[in-house]
């Protein structure tokens, strides 16, 4: 049997999105990220839209590329904005 790519889910959106924003913010074009961190630049918009996940090492890559804690894109769903977050995921689903 082959295995499987694992499903995306809203977690994977609302990463994705943050990644967007950041990368808006760093005044970066798609292709320059794309390039610095090893991937398409199809695929970096795949990890944008929330369709693709993002491996460990690619999220290494983009923080350091960013110069961002890996924290900032899980923040949705610390202690101080679980709530919120909560009511967030129960909506999109």
């Amino acid at each position: 049997m082959e295995a499987s790519m694992p499903k995306t889910c809203v977690i994977d959106c609302v990463i994705g999105s943050r990644l967007r924003t950041q990368r808006l913010l760093a005044d970066l074009e798609t292709t320059t990220l794309a390039n610095q961190i090893g991937v398409t630049e199809q695929r970096l918009e795949e990890f944008e839209a929330g369709v693709a996940r993002i491996d460990a090492e690619t999220m290494r890559l983009i923080c350091h590329v960013l110069n961002l804690q890996v924290s900032y894109f899980f923040a949705p769903w610390t202690k101080a904005e679980k709530q919120s977050a909560d009511i967030y995921l129960v909506a999109a689903e």
